[in-house]
């Protein structure tokens, strides 16, 4: 059994979280601090590749609307960059309203606002991932 990693991109972070092996259970990984591309394909790759990852997502990041913006067009570049360099397809993953789940989950944690920020990213990530293992890929919609 392989285990599946979720991306919640950011311009600044990406946000990863890992499945069980039986690809039941979604668990926060971490966050990463993006680089440059180059830096970034190679750290998620490698991420991939200690892990065992086999299948990777990434969350579609639709306006409130449900329209397609800017942000889909820098996840969409980014995700194509990405399975070229891994050498590994993904699919899409609904992220809507993962990082307000995400904060909701860190008040309960943090008080001081900081520390929830450092944990955002990895928790909304985990949040796609959950969404994913239970109701599948998202189909574009362009």
């Amino acid at each position: 059994m392989h285990r599946i990693l979720a991306i919640d991109y950011g311009d600044v972070r990406i946000g990863i979280a890992l499945s069980d092996p039986l690809g039941v259970i979604a668990t926060g990984h971490s966050t990463y601090r993006r680089q440059g591309l180059p830096s970034d394909l190679e750290h998620l790759t490698a991420v991939m590749d200690e892990e065992d990852v086999q299948a990777w997502v990434i969350g579609l990041p639709l306006n409130a609307d449900g329209s397609e913006g800017e942000m889909v067009d820098k996840a969409e570049a980014f995700a194509r960059a990405l399975a070229e360099h891994s050498g590994r397809s993904f699919s899409w993953a609904d992220e809507s309203y993962s990082s307000i789940e995400a904060d909701e989950i860190l008040k309960n944690k943090y008080r001081d606002w900081k520390k929830r920020k450092s944990e955002r990213d990895m928790i909304a990530a985990q949040v796609i991932l959950r969404h994913f293992l239970e109701y599948g890929a998202t189909t574009r919609r362009t």
